[in-house]
């Protein structure tokens, strides 16, 4: 999925695995889960869907300066997030795809 880990040495880690070998406590599993999913999507409560930050901004649940700071991001980590594909996209295709506005 499109929720990231943590690194173990040189074994990625997903964020429950790492919260049961005592790397993570609660409080900041929950930091690392929420920014995990700022960067990748957006929720719409309204509609009960996940949006991308395109997307919300299109809708204005986001303003501009920070869907730009987010989709920034998300290309410096690698890619844009494609929530249907579930996997990062070159900010190319991403233009292709409809993903974000050039």
């Amino acid at each position: 999925g499109l929720i990231g880990g943590l690194l173990d040495g040189c074994e990625p880690l997903g964020v429950d695995e790492a919260v049961r070998e005592g790397l993570l406590d609660e409080e900041l599993m929950w930091k690392v889960l929420k920014s995990d999913k700022t960067v990748s999507g957006v929720l719409d409560l309204d509609r009960r869907q996940l949006c991308s930050v395109w997307e919300a901004a299109r809708l204005g649940l986001l303003d501009a300066e920070t869907a730009a700071r987010l989709l920034e991001a998300q290309v410096v980590s690698g890619g844009v997030v494609d929530l249907r594909r579930g996997k990062r996209v070159s900010v190319t295709l991403a233009c292709e795809l409809g993903l974000v506005d050039e």
